[in-house]
């Protein structure tokens, strides 16, 4: 019998490898897959894993207890905290999906969705663009072509002072195609730098001024 269970989840193990990514198929397979294996067995916490990241845009609170249920069994999983810390950050729980980013990091540092993905948070959700600014660095040090990594970068600088450095990243961004809300980020830039070459010349300090630029729009979460 034990011997039937391990052949029926190497069948399942590869028709899960050949299927194709988000379909419905995939999603049978994976359900299968964790009824079949032992929780904390390495094919429960794969499949369950998948279905966590298969769900989380449309189900994020599902995924979030699935990706908590392999956690429990094996709080060494980044991959796994990383997807608590995503679906909570789609939920809104922001204080759940920082700690859930920080567990991530510490065991995997140089992962740049995480970085990327609690930098963001960080700068839009809690108002510390200062703190963000290093974690997006990092994450764009890595994904220097991805614009969403970019404007992140760009609009944590932008709010903590540093516009010059920011409008030069989101010009590299929209010479090429970009999104819409991308050139909105670069135009406010541009906003921002005129008012300070304005006040400069009449002698006065540009005030600080720490505005969100449709924040939660110009940056996505990466999975």
């Amino acid at each position: 019998m034990g011997r039937r269970r391990s052949d029926d989840v190497d069948a399942l193990l590869e028709r899960v490898e050949g299927s194709e990514a988000g379909s419905g198929v995939r999603r049978s397979l994976l359900e299968q897959l964790t009824e079949l294996t032992q929780p904390g067995s390495e094919a429960w916490a794969l499949a369950t894993r998948e279905l966590a990241r298969l769900m989380v845009d449309r189900e994020p609170w599902r995924a979030s207890l699935l990706a908590r249920r392999v956690v429990d069994q094996d709080p060494g999983d980044h991959l796994a905290w990383g997807l608590v810390g995503l679906a909570q950050s789609l939920l809104g729980n922001h204080a759940y999906a920082i700690s859930a980013y920080e567990r991530a990091l510490v065991l995997a540092p140089e992962e740049p969705a995480y970085l990327h993905n609690l930098g963001h948070l960080l700068d839009a959700c809690l108002d510390r663009p200062g703190d963000a600014i290093a974690l997006l660095r990092r994450a764009h040090l890595r994904l220097r072509h991805d614009a969403h990594v970019t404007a992140s970068l760009a609009h944590a600088l932008a709010r903590a002072g540093a516009i010059d450095e920011a409008r030069r990243l989101m010009l590299a961004v929209v010479r090429r195609p970009a999104l819409e809300e991308h050139h909105a980020l670069y135009r406010w830039l541009l906003e921002e730098h005129e008012r300070a070459v304005s006040l400069a010349l009449e002698g006065e300090a540009a005030p600080s001024r720490r505005r969100r630029v449709r924040a939660s729009r110009l940056t996505r979460p990466l999975a």
